[in-house]
């Protein structure tokens, strides 16, 4: 029998695309209680540390760090000399002067195996402790080598909490091609770091675009629009813009330095999963169409742009989905499923646009779906976003542009603190207070759509800085 929740919320929508126009929403009618009192994991109860001088990660006690799947038929020292990765790797961690780690799923989220030189090895906890490249130190700027399968998306998640996460799932072509970019500056490439290209799908009325348009896409466009050095040079493409034809156009005409699209993820058709692994993520436009990876890069090359896209598995999927059973027998719960019968695996659209000839800085989305519950209060009047504006505009665009790795913290610092108000909503709980499930309900689900944002691209990349304003004589 399930749960009756105090004030039942009503449906829920994701934004996720099958195909069919009834597949994005459902009602929370599974046991819910047991889901939402849950304790959040131990990992997930700390808050993100705040960056010093974020920006710097050649200082030892910042760091930047390259965590590998763990080879135990290589030595400790020939682990830290990534001897038998590819030319690459060794590129970017000497560029980096980076540290290197292990993983295997007996660490779990736990912990690091860090490879010495002297072919010794040192445990280091994914915890409160030193910070920095030192023997015994967590760097703050980690990058994960290979996909999901190899060390998943929980780990990465775990490190966003406390250090700058990115993550390069790329073949050995694409990885020569992102690191060349990384290594020479993006010096072959040209980005109009003043102009930026919004592209926005919105069906209107309750759909979850026309929420995401309102809580993401809108708010971020005014910010750019009174920039003085943005300004005009920030173009919206939405409603009836909101096509990949348009998309296409903006993109090679202008090569800007940062784009932000929200849309629907492709997720269907549910009953081909082979179509479903091969479309996961692409944007939905407003004709309904997925934008192909090949079609985008024959009319445009990233240039070293970074892009945010807010759709559902825009960054990947994973094995079963966290929100597994919450839904009853619904169209979400179907897509939920179906997705979660994927396994794990990085989208396309991102290791299509890093691994380009002249690649992508960094793609920022998602593993999961995002809620329509998560991007707005109560009411749905009040955006919950703040964070993604100020990481997208504030951050980015500073006078000294931050890493994209740091530029997201305060994002991340936001799912410990749902976290943290859901084990407060328990207390409440526990005192039979009006409405404590509902809250602990709302802060799990919160912080689980937040915690599966995922940085794909070497964190410690940034945009120049924008060009100084023409002043008159």
């Amino acid at each position: 029998m399930p749960t009756v929740l105090e004030e039942p919320p009503p449906n829920l929508s994701i934004n996720a695309w099958t195909g069919a126009d009834s597949d994005a929403e459902g009602a929370l009618t599974a046991e819910t209680k047991p889901w939402a009192t849950r304790e959040p994991p131990q990992s997930m109860q700390t808050l993100a540390a705040r960056i010093p001088n974020p920006r710097d990660w050649k200082d030892p006690k910042i760091g930047w760090g390259l965590v590998m799947e763990h080879r135990p038929e290589f030595s400790a020292a020939d682990n830290a000399a990534l001897k038998g990765m590819p030319e690459a790797v060794r590129d970017l961690r000497k560029f980096r002067n980076g540290v290197v780690f292990g993983w295997s799923a007996e660490f779990g989220t736990d912990r690091l195996l860090r490879y010495l030189a002297d072919n010794t090895t040192v445990d280091v906890p994914i915890s409160d402790v030193v910070r920095g490249t030192a023997d015994n130190a967590l760097p703050r700027y980690i990058l994960i080598l290979g996909g999901p399968t190899k060390i998943p998306w929980l780990v990465q998640y775990t490190l966003n909490l406390c250090a700058a996460v990115g993550r390069l799932d790329l073949d050995e072509a694409g990885l020569q091609n992102y690191v060349s970019a990384v290594v020479n500056d993006w010096a072959e490439t040209s980005p109009d770091v003043s102009k930026c290209v919004l592209w926005s799908v919105n069906r209107g009325g309750t759909d979850i675009t026309a929420l995401m348009k309102s809580t993401v896409a809108s708010p971020l466009f005014d910010a750019l629009r009174a920039d003085e050095q943005i300004g005009a040079n920030a173009q919206f493409l939405t409603d009836a813009d909101a096509t990949h034809a348009r998309l296409r156009d903006a993109l090679s005409n202008s090569t800007p330095g940062l784009i932000v699209t929200t849309s629907h993820g492709r997720t269907g058709p549910l009953n081909d999963p082979a179509a479903m692994r091969r479309d996961l993520g692409l944007l939905v436009d407003r004709a309904n169409a997925t934008l192909p990876c090949a079609d985008l890069l024959n009319a445009w090359q990233p240039n070293g742009a970074i892009w945010y896209a807010h759709a559902c598995c825009s960054a990947g999927s994973d094995t079963g989905s966290v929100f597994a059973g919450l839904f009853g027998t619904s169209a979400l719960a179907r897509t939920l499923d179906g997705i979660g019968k994927l396994g794990a695996q990085s989208a396309p659209l991102p290791l299509a646009l890093l691994g380009a000839k002249k690649p992508l800085r960094a793609f920022i989305g998602h593993v999961e779906p995002t809620f329509d519950w998560t991007l707005a209060g109560a009411d749905m009047k009040q955006a919950l976003t703040a964070s993604i504006i100020s990481a997208l505009y504030d951050n980015l665009f500073e006078e000294n542009p931050m890493t994209v790795g740091a530029a997201f913290a305060d994002y991340f610092l936001q799912v410990g603190n749902l976290f943290n108000q859901q084990s407060n909503a328990l207390l409440d709980l526990q005192n039979f207070k009006p409405g404590a499930e509902r809250k602990a309900l709302r802060c799990r689900l919160g912080a689980l759509d937040r915690r599966s944002l995922v940085i794909h691209g070497d964190p410690a990349v940034a945009l120049p800085k924008l060009p100084p304003l023409a002043r008159p004589a």
